[in-house]
């Protein structure tokens, strides 16, 4: 349908995404919402009419009726009481902002907790933020002075929430849309009445056909950190990479090791506390970008393994994350009673450096067999070629020594390092069938040591992958119940005990 014409003036790229308010084909009123654009026409015009017209992103003059609201968007709005003040307070104030980013990208693909607000402003990101944070009796702290990006943490309830404030990346919001990672990522909402999406780069689109595409070539240069963070997402939201975007990704993959190692510390973590884990490091495989973060986990490719093992050792170390990620799903649901709530409870401690216990397991189960590449021999025994690993436990913990001094775990390095090393060490003593050997094992780790829930959990994750699947239900169900004694029989009185 054509849009019907107005009388106005002929150029409006002035008040881009912004009301007009409209007398005598001259602008006698601008605002954020159709309120401000009338009243400040009132203003100066009090005896006329004001027609409100809405100036999209392209300069588009629109005469935005009720019936074609973004109602959706709006409800979006209020269910986030936070988000919702935000926006009248610089509304009120009548400063220009777009929601940007990640939140923009979960509003669409319906996700309903959202803790992270970045908004994007044409001025002084930092004076935004801390007006923001003023008006919401909130603090505030510089985030970037060079980017001049300002962060307001607001505690609502048990938990904070983030409200960042960046100044454009460039002299538009154009500009800046073009300067980030994927299109999903490149969508703005302006903080008019009622919102507006704005997508030069057809992020709607890439969401709906589930795709990850970068916005440039250009990407990947400008942020190698970007390598990581599009494996992440891809596998958080069940997406693909776009063809295109994958050989860029491979072309920036060397480049890795000149980004920061908190910054590839703080990406690889969140990549292995995805839904799917494992998918994620075999993606990094597939993508050639293990050699430029984890050498020590492509070295474990094709590395065979003796039965029960069916799998290599790389697969078995994929397949072990999934199994733990599954598990976390199931919250625990193969315990019973009180054990539940107490795992539960326990894994969900915060460690040094705001990380919880949970967080950590995947990084154990990645580097739980790093050593086996080390150690591997072949022997005759019985007419038959069986492979060993002895005193593989100890090289990987050692090599997840030196993976975490390498990405500058070293400020939490006292707890961590030594939780890490327990879980590595242990996950082999859990393999013995006879109880003598893990008693031996709990035995020489006797307060003030940590509790040994953590190597019992890591075994339960490597059993599944390990046992042929033919076989599986049976050894399982074996092996799981007697898990279930040995965590009732010594994890819950060190879980009681109030030792961490």
């Amino acid at each position: 349908m054509k849009e019907p014409e107005f009388a106005r003036p002929a150029d409006m790229t002035p008040y881009l995404n912004r009301w007009v308010a409209i007398v005598q084909e001259r602008v006698a009123g601008v605002g954020l919402t159709r309120k401000q654009a009338y009243y400040a026409a009132k203003r100066s015009r009090p005896k006329d009419k004001p027609l409100l017209l809405f100036v999209d992103d392209e300069g588009r003059v629109k005469n935005l009726g009720i019936e074609e609201h973004p109602s959706k968007i709006e409800q979006w709005l209020q269910k986030h009481k936070l988000l919702q003040k935000t926006v009248e307070i610089l509304q009120a104030q009548q400063l220009e902002a777009y929601l940007v980013g990640g939140a923009v990208r979960d509003l669409l693909l319906q996700r309903e907790k959202i803790v992270d607000f970045d908004f994007a402003v044409p001025g002084d990101g930092l004076a935004v933020a801390r007006q923001v944070a003023n008006a919401l009796k909130s603090a505030f702290y510089p985030l970037d002075l060079e980017r001049g990006t300002g962060r307001v943490v607001c505690q609502t309830g048990p938990e904070k929430l983030y409200l960042d404030f960046a100044t454009f990346r460039g002299p538009t919001l154009q500009a800046d849309l073009a300067d980030r990672d994927f299109t999903i990522n490149a969508i703005a909402l302006s903080l008019t009445t009622p919102p507006q999406l704005i997508d030069p780069l057809q992020g709607r689109r890439d969401l709906e056909g589930g795709r990850i595409q970068a916005v440039s070539e250009a990407a990947f240069r400008h942020d190698p950190a970007r390598v990581l963070r599009a494996i992440r997402q891809a596998v958080e939201f069940n997406f693909s990479i776009e063809a295109q975007t994958g050989q860029y990704l491979r072309q920036a993959a060397p480049q890795l090791p000149a980004v920061s190692p908190e910054r590839q510390r703080d990406e690889l973590l969140k990549l292995l506390n995805t839904p799917a884990p494992g998918q994620a490091v075999r993606m990094l495989y597939r993508l050639g970008v293990l050699p430029f973060i984890l050498p020590e986990v492509e070295a474990m490719v094709g590395v065979s393994q003796s039965p029960p093992h069916h799998l290599d050792v790389f697969e078995h170390t994929a397949a072990a994350l999934d199994a733990w990620a599954g598990m976390l799903r199931a919250n625990w649901s193969d315990m019973s009673g009180k054990l539940q709530a107490d795992v539960g409870q326990y894994m969900n401690e915060v460690l040094a450096g705001n990380l919880p216990q949970y967080k950590l397991m995947p990084l154990a189960l990645l580097l739980h067999d790093t050593g086996k590449p080390l150690v591997r021999t072949e022997e005759m025994a019985n007419g038959r070629v069986w492979i060993r690993f002895l005193g593989h436990e100890r090289e990987s913990a050692g090599i997840a020594r030196q993976v975490m001094r390498r990405l500058h775990f070293s400020i939490q390095a006292g707890t961590l390092w030594r939780r890490l090393w327990l879980i590595i060490c242990g996950h082999c003593f859990w393999l013995r069938s006879g109880r003598s050997a893990v008693e031996q094992f709990i035995a020489s780790f006797r307060p003030p040591a940590e509790p040994h829930i953590r190597p019992a959990l890591q075994w339960l994750c490597t059993l599944w992958p390990t046992i042929a699947p033919l076989t599986r239900r049976a050894g399982v169900k074996l092996k799981s119940r007697r898990c279930s004694r040995l965590f009732t029989s010594w994890s819950r009185p060190i879980l009681n005990s109030g030792i961490r």
